[in-house]
């Protein structure tokens, strides 16, 4: 534990940042398992210190649910063009 007033097992200060907690926003739009890890690495990633890691996890939980969804051949036709036109248009902008 970081300190006495911290429960970093069952109350992590990740998990508490803004108004509502992630688990319960999730329980209110039923999501299913992908979507619902999905939103809990993007709302999570700036206070955990692994900030590009956990886009990275929230990123495989997107792609999964859209295999899921469309299969292979749907999702990665979806990604390369969302890739193309992403690089098309900010490939010149220094970020």
């Amino acid at each position: 534990m970081s300190d006495n007033n911290q429960d970093d097992i069952n109350n992590p200060s990740h998990y508490t940042h803004g108004t509502i907690e992630a688990h319960i926003f999730i329980d209110g739009q039923h999501m299913d398992w992908y979507d619902s890890n999905l939103i809990k690495y993007i709302c999570r990633c700036r206070y955990k210190g692994c900030e590009f890691k956990d886009r990275s996890k929230a990123l495989w939980y997107l792609m999964m649910g859209m295999i899921k969804q469309g299969g292979w051949s749907k999702t990665l036709g979806a990604v390369e063009k969302t890739i193309g036109k992403f690089k098309k248009e900010y490939e010149s902008i220094p970020l």
